[in-house]
């Protein structure tokens, strides 16, 4: 089965009326919003030298406005960008698990995630058919909001951090449909720790 980022990419777009397309431009800032130290309490990783080297070393997109770490060999699918958003996704070998990075743009500033994240689930449940949040909490080290959410046919275990006008959904995906491949869902989760929004500075990992 695969994949349909575009309907989650746009659940937390719709509420911004987004439109076509536009060049993004970078906030005057750059200084990153989540810390690669963070790991989730929802699955707990190991920060293995092993787990490290199945990482691709990091790099600056600038239309995120992030650096981004995709697991070595995960195919990136097409970006997906409107007036308001881009969104970039990787799959794994299987197909059935995902990382991936939303950037959006706030209509005002300093809009928080405790206001983005209903919105979110509002939209996800409109978009497939139904959205159930499954846990959340807030972590003053991202800092920001963690929250495991399964729609239609997808789980999605994301960070979620908002920043003047910006918000990024950060996020380990997989398919509701089909066995969760763990090896796979711990890189994913290990990506998401390592990326690091609102800045375009490449850093090395912590070993």
């Amino acid at each position: 089965m695969g994949w349909k980022w575009p309907k989650i990419g746009c659940a937390l777009l719709l509420w911004l009326g987004a439109g076509g397309c536009q060049t993004v431009r970078l906030p005057a800032e750059d200084e990153p919003v989540l810390a690669s130290s963070n790991l989730s309490a929802d699955n707990a990783l190991s920060a293995s030298d092993t787990t490290d080297d199945a990482l691709s070393d990091p790099f600056a997109d600038e239309e995120l406005e992030s650096v981004v770490v995709p697991p070595a060999g995960w195919t990136a699918d097409p970006v997906k960008r409107s007036r308001n958003h881009a969104h970039q996704a990787w799959l794994s070998p299987s197909r059935r698990t995902a990382y991936g990075v939303i950037r959006i743009n706030l209509p005002l500033p300093f809009i928080g995630p405790d206001v983005v994240l209903p919105r979110f689930l509002e939209q996800m449940r409109e978009s497939e058919g139904e959205a159930e949040l499954l846990s959340r909490r807030n972590d003053p080290r991202l800092p920001g909001i963690r929250f495991v959410a399964e729609g239609g046919q997808y789980r999605l275990r994301a960070n979620l951090v908002t920043r003047g006008f910006r918000a990024w959904a950060v996020y380990a995906g997989t398919l509701r449909s089909e066995p969760e491949q763990p090896d796979e869902l711990q890189l994913a989760e290990a990506a998401r720790e390592e990326t690091r929004v609102g800045t375009t500075r490449v850093r090395s990992r912590s070993r």
